[in-house]
């Protein structure tokens, strides 16, 4: 994520989908900040667009490719075993990950047993459907749901298969989410 866009279209989106999907528990937020260590404004007005405390954002470093293992033991350190949503600049990645996106591995790292990690997904120039690839990237790890909009997606992965079921409910029956497409 980087500080340009809290706040843009894709910023109202993340927070109308976690807002209707994530209900159950406390959210963290794993920002991935890859342009510059943000200051106490900018985590203010992210956490705001998502609806959550400046607490409930970390880890509060810039993310590099370098330190990648060190963030997301940092990351895993801050989430728990609570719900996490990561919001990497693009998505989940292919075959090369940048900064710009988290592998399925560290998405692992962040599962625990009861928890749901949801992750923003970029949509890539391609064709439909777009966002099967990445769930059947991330089925691995647990039951996955995928919803999207015409330019970007949300992620969820859970190791129980009772919270995405109730998250995929909750989506089609909100009026303000009932318009995505589904997968998973």
């Amino acid at each position: 994520m980087q500080q340009h866009w809290i706040g843009n279209e894709g910023d109202r989106i993340k927070a109308r989908l976690l807002d209707v999907a994530m209900l159950e528990r406390p959210l963290r937020v794993v920002s991935m900040m890859t342009d510059v260590a943000w200051g106490v404004g900018e985590v203010r007005a992210y956490a705001a667009q998502l609806g959550v405390s400046d607490s409930d954002v970390g880890p509060l470093t810039t993310f590099m490719s370098k330190g990648r293992r060190r963030y997301f033991s940092e990351a895993g350190r801050f989430v728990g075993d609570g719900d996490v949503f990561v919001d990497p600049d693009v998505g989940v990645a292919g075959a090369k990950a940048t900064t710009a996106h988290v592998t399925v591995e560290e998405v692992g790292r962040l599962v625990a047993s009861e928890n749901v990690v949801a992750i923003y997904q970029h949509r890539p120039r391609v064709g439909e459907p777009w966002l099967t690839t990445f769930v059947e990237r991330l089925r691995p790890l647990g039951s996955v749901l995928g919803c999207s909009t015409s330019k970007v997606g949300m992620l969820f992965v859970s190791a129980d298969s009772k919270r995405i079921a109730r998250i995929r409910a909750r989506l089609q029956a909100a009026p303000a989410t009932r318009e995505l497409q589904h997968v998973g």
